[in-house]
């Protein structure tokens, strides 16, 4: 995938890309999963009240696009949240560019402003944290059964 050379599409002299995530689950839960994510990190007031489903859903189809996330929770959480689906777990791939352009592309801050480039220096977060968003994570493993209260 580019990235974009447009002015507008610039912030702190950042080159937005429009490279997404694949999230290759074949079956028929695949959409389940993923809006039991979204649902979660907004339960938990990680991703802003007006994302729309199908905006969260789209950053992970593999398909070009500029949507632009607003992450209301910490810059730590957000890392270990990719670190964990891309790196440890492997359920998510990016398409194109590398992991962290790919999460600033697509995440921003709550005030709409990009994420500074240490996203994969963040450390992990507290024990309690860090197991809410293993869980998060685990909703995308297409090995086991989906919740019942995330269907």
């Amino acid at each position: 995938m580019k990235q974009t050379s447009n002015p507008q599409n610039h912030s702190k002299g950042f080159a937005f890309s429009d490279a997404t995530f694949l999230y290759e689950c074949m079956d028929e839960s695949r959409n389940q999963r993923l809006m039991a994510l979204f649902n979660g990190l907004k339960q938990l007031g990680w991703i802003d009240p007006k994302t729309s489903q199908k905006q969260f859903i789209d950053i992970f189809s593999g398909e070009p696009l500029y949507h632009r996330i607003r992450w209301t929770g910490s810059k730590q959480h957000l890392a270990y949240l990719f670190k964990l689906l891309i790196s440890k777990k492997m359920y998510v791939r990016t398409t194109h560019a590398r992991i962290w352009i790919t999460v600033r592309s697509h995440f921003v801050m709550a005030n709409g402003q990009v994420f500074d480039p240490d996203m994969n220096a963040q450390q992990k977060p507290g024990e309690r944290p860090s197991q809410i968003i293993a869980l998060l994570a685990e909703l995308l493993n297409p090995a086991t059964s989906l919740p019942k209260y995330a269907k």
